[in-house]
């Protein structure tokens, strides 16, 4: 497996891409691999050519051989969010920060959405044979550049300066109660808790969790090895608070997650396993 991430380069649309990652398998074996990924506060548009993924009735995603492009929606979620795959893999993900998710789309967000009539609804019909052209070009720089572009082009005139205001409060101090939120905010947490549920399916509650557990996990990455240290630093209550939240994201202990996790170009944090 081999995983590359592409930085944007347009201010334009800096605010509203984290980056594009590239997730390539270029040999065509029976060997079955599960790629794990973790709470993060990001939105991503997977795009996949010649694979298609299913989800059974017990959640489970597996990537199948199919004909042309597919795609899938993972929007904020808590547990990690797994996917099996064997054989060639060529895939696009597309990352958007919560914000820049409505920038280019119009309907509200879920957990996981694998419905493909949204994509053409939101990018237009012309979406498979750009897609197309882009799978055929193997430099991956070049690959990236022509999505800038494409996306430029695709930007919606979307203004949510409630959610705006929220998002940045948030992320100044992720250790703030709902209450102080709401005070800053000068808002309820009726109103609150509306806005976030209905634009991205979890709560603000959830959300904070979810950026305190990244910061941790980075830090964890720095090779801190002081648990208490980054518990602290990650403002959590204690170094106990900090592994019970680390389990309940991971499924594992801090020190056996950071031996495994792939760290790629500092940006995305993967565990890729044999199964």
């Amino acid at each position: 497996m081999e995983f590359t991430t592409y930085t944007i380069q347009s201010k334009l649309l800096k605010p509203y891409i984290q980056y594009i990652l590239f997730n390539q398998n270029r040999t065509n074996t029976d060997q079955k691999n599960k790629i794990t990924s973790f709470a993060n506060a990001n939105i991503c548009l997977g795009i996949l050519y010649g694979k298609k993924i299913v989800e059974n009735k017990y959640g489970h995603k597996d990537l199948y051989d199919a004909s042309a492009i597919h795609y899938y929606l993972s929007g904020l979620y808590l547990k990690p969010f797994e996917i099996n795959t064997n054989g060639f893999l060529d895939e696009i993900c597309i990352d958007f920060t919560p914000l820049g998710y409505y920038k280019f789309f119009s309907s509200s967000l879920k957990t996981f959405i694998s419905d493909e009539a949204l994509i053409i609804e939101n990018f237009g019909k012309s979406t498979n044979s750009f897609f197309e052209k882009i799978f055929n070009e193997a430099d991956l720089n070049l690959r990236g550049a022509l999505i800038e572009t494409y996306l430029i082009s695709k930007l919606k005139q979307t203004e949510l300066s409630f959610l705006q205001q929220t998002f940045e409060l948030m992320h100044k101090s992720y250790h703030l109660s709902i209450f102080d939120l709401c005070k800053k905010l000068n808002c309820t947490e009726k109103k609150l808790y509306r806005h976030f549920t209905a634009y991205f399916d979890t709560s603000p509650k959830e959300y904070l969790r979810i950026v305190r557990f990244r910061n941790a996990i980075s830090k964890l990455l720095q090779h801190k090895i002081n648990l208490t240290s980054i518990a602290y630093e990650s403002e959590y209550f204690d170094q106990s608070h900090f592994i019970r939240e680390f389990k309940f994201f991971t499924g594992s202990t801090p020190g056996s997650l950071s031996k495994s996790l792939l760290n790629i170009d500092n940006n995305v944090l993967v565990n890729v396993t044999s199964c």
